[in-house]
């Protein structure tokens, strides 16, 4: 791929990525989609400056899905229940890349977002 293709690509990502975050960029504590055809709420274990919880928080806002977000390097209990969730599915981990996700008592460790939507369709 040329890498000015390369470039077009990140910057629309970048652009969409930026556009979607909140006015400071930070994401959302909770988001509650306003209609949805689904039920759960996405417990969403990251960081604020984590570009893939950045673009997994703007899919589920445009995709109407509601979650509640743990921010584990600014606070050490959402930390300490983050290494359980990880532990519980990967017990060998030293570490991992963000995101973590619970969807219906299912922790998925660095799902892709299409991965996450099957899980999100199986749980209604």
């Amino acid at each position: 791929m040329p890498v000015i293709m390369k470039f077009k690509l990140f910057f629309i990502f970048y652009i969409f990525t930026v556009s979607c975050a909140s006015a400071d960029g930070r994401i959302p504590e909770r988001f509650s989609a306003k209609s949805s055809k689904y039920k759960t709420i996405v417990e969403f274990y990251g960081s604020h400056g984590c570009g893939h919880c950045q673009y997994f928080s703007a899919k589920m806002q445009e995709d109407g899905i509601a979650f509640v977000f743990y921010d584990v390097n600014n606070n050490s209990e959402y930390n300490k229940q983050f290494w359980k969730l990880v532990k519980s599915v990967k017990p060998n981990a030293d570490s991992v890349t963000f995101p973590v996700l619970v969807v219906a008592k299912k922790v998925l460790v660095t799902p892709t977002y299409e991965e996450f939507k099957k899980v999100m369709e199986k749980s209604g």
